[in-house]
C-alpha cells in the first residue's frame, strides 16, 4: 500500500505595515502625476498669455510649492483633495479664457447690434440650451453679449465662427431669420464641442493620476483605453472598468511580491526553483519545486488565479519507494514553519489554513517532463489569446 503525503494550503496577506507603505507609494505616484499635469498646465496659461498663476491658485487653499513637492503621508492619504483643487484651477482657467476669447469676438459691436434688432430674440432662443448650462451666460438676455460670450467658447472653432459672423455683416444681403438661426445652431455645436472636449480633457488627467498608481503594460494599455475615448460620456463610462483594472494590476503586483518572497524563502530551505517557476506560479497553473536533497520527488506549488492563497503537496516524479516517500513527506512538513516564519520576516504574514495528515491521500505520481510540456502548451496558448 502506497504511503500518503499530506496537502498544505495557506493564506497570505502582506503584513500591515508593508501595506501601508506600498499603500502610500502608490498615493505617491498618483499626487506626482497631478502635480506634474499642474506644472502642464501653468505652462499653457503662461504660454497662452492667461493672466492666471497656478501656484497662486493652489496657494490659496493650502497648497503651496513646499506642501505639492513635500507631501506628508496625511497629504496623500487625502490626494482625492488635491485632485479637486486641480479641477477648481481648470474650471478658473477655462473661465478666464473664455472670458478672453469673448471680449475679442465682440466684433464690430455696433453693426452686430443693428444687425440683430430684428432676430435678437431668435437668437437668444436658438442659444438659449448652450447658454443655460453656463452659470455665467444664464441671466444674460442681450442678444450681442449672448453671442460673443459663446463664440468665446467655442476654443478651435472661435476663428471660423468669428469669419462667418463677418460674412454675415458683410454681406450685399443683410442676413434673414433663417440666416441667423443657422448661424446661432453652429455657435451652439461648437460650444458643446469645446465643453465636451474640456470635460473630456479633465475626466482624463483624473484617470491619468489614478492610473498611475500602477505602471507597466496594465498601465499603457489602460491609457490607451482613456485616449480612445471618443467623447466624454464614453469615457465616463469607462470608469468601473479603469478602477477594476487597476485594483487587479495592484492585486497581480501583491501576488508578484508574495511569490518573490516565497521563492527566496524555499532557496534558503534548500528548493531549487527554475527560471519559469514565478511565472508559472503567477498563471495559477501547478508549478513543481525541486530540493537538492530529492532526486525523486518535488514540491508541487498551485497559487491562487486571483488572489493570496497557495496550496503545496509532495509528489513524486519518478520510481519510489515507501520509505523514501515518508522521509520525503516528514523533510518537507519539518518546513513548514521555518517556511512562515521566514516570510514574515519580509512582509508576508502566511497562516496553514489546510493539512491534510500523511496518511489521509495516496502521493501523486507525476511525469515531469510531460508536466512541463503540459504547462509550455498552456502558457503559449494564453500568451495567443491575450
Amino acid at each position: 500500500m502506497a504511503l500518503m503525503s499530506g496537502p498544505k494550503g495557506f493564506n497570505a496577506v502582506l503584513a500591515e505595515r508593508l501595506r501601508r507603505e506600498r499603500e502610500l507609494a502608490a498615493r505617491r505616484r498618483t499626487w506626482l502625476q497631478i502635480v506634474e499635469q499642474l506644472t502642464a498646465t501653468d505652462a499653457r496659461c503662461r504660454a497662452a498669455g492667461l493672466e492666471i498663476d497656478v501656484w497662486r491658485e493652489l496657494a490659496a487653499v493650502g497648497y503651496d510649492r513646499s506642501r505639492l513637492q513635500r507631501p506628508s503621508d496625511a497629504d496623500l492619504d487625502a490626494v482625492v483633495d488635491l485632485e479637486r483643487g486641480r479641477a477648481a484651477v481648470s474650471r478658473r482657467i477655462e473661465e478666464a479664457a473664455t472670458a478672453r476669447a469673448a471680449a475679442r469676438a465682440q466684433v464690430a459691436l455696433d453693426r452686430l447690434r443693428s444687425a440683430l434688432d430684428a432676430n435678437g430674440e431668435l437668437v437668444v432662443t436658438a442659444l438659449a440650451p448652450v447658454a443655460a448650462a453656463a452659470p455665467t451666460l444664464s441671466a444674460v438676455k442681450a442678444p450681442v453679449e449672448l453671442l460673443s460670450s459663446l463664440l468665446g467658447s467655442t476654443g478651435g472653432r472661435q476663428a471660423q465662427l468669428t469669419d462667418e459672423l463677418e460674412r454675415l455683416l458683410d454681406s450685399d444681403r443683410a442676413a434673414g431669420r433663417q440666416d441667423w438661426l443657422e448661424y446661432a445652431a453652429r455657435v451652439a455645436d461648437g460650444v458643446r464641442a469645446e465643453r465636451d472636449r474640456h470635460d473630456r480633457a479633465v475626466l482624463r488627467d483624473e484617470f491619468v493620476a489614478i492610473i498611475a498608481r500602477v505602471s507597466g503594460p496594465a498601465a499603457e494599455t489602460l491609457i490607451a483605453r482613456v485616449d480612445g475615448a471618443p467623447d466624454r460620456a464614453s469615457l465616463e463610462a469607462l470608469r468601473p472598468t479603469v478602477l477594476a483594472a487597476v485594483r487587479a494590476a495592484e492585486l497581480n503586483a501583491e501576488r508578484a511580491f508574495v511569490i518573490a518572497q516565497a521563492i527566496e524563502v524555499w532557496r534558503e530551505l534548500g528548493y531549487e526553483p527554475g527560471p519559469e517557476f514565478s511565472e508559472v506560479a503567477l498563471s495559477g497553473d501547478a508549478a513543481l519545486l525541486p530540493h537538492r536533497d530529492w532526486t525523486a520527488h518535488a514540491l508541487q506549488v498551485r497559487f491562487d488565479e486571483d488572489g493570496l492563497g497557495l496550496a503545496t503537496n509532495v509528489v513524486a516524479t519518478s520510481e519510489t519507494d515507501p520509505l523514501r516517500d515518508k522521509e520525503i513527506e516528514d523533510d518537507h512538513c519539518a518546513d513548514i514553519a521555518a517556511f512562515t516564519e521566514s516570510l514574515g520576516t519580509r512582509g508576508v504574514d502566511a497562516s496553514l489554513v489546510r493539512r491534510v495528515a500523511a496518511g489521509a491521500l495516496p502521493m501523486q505520481h507525476l511525469d515531469a517532463e510531460a508536466v512541463t510540456a503540459r504547462r509550455r502548451r498552456r502558457t503559449a496558448a494564453r500568451r495567443t489569446s491575450g
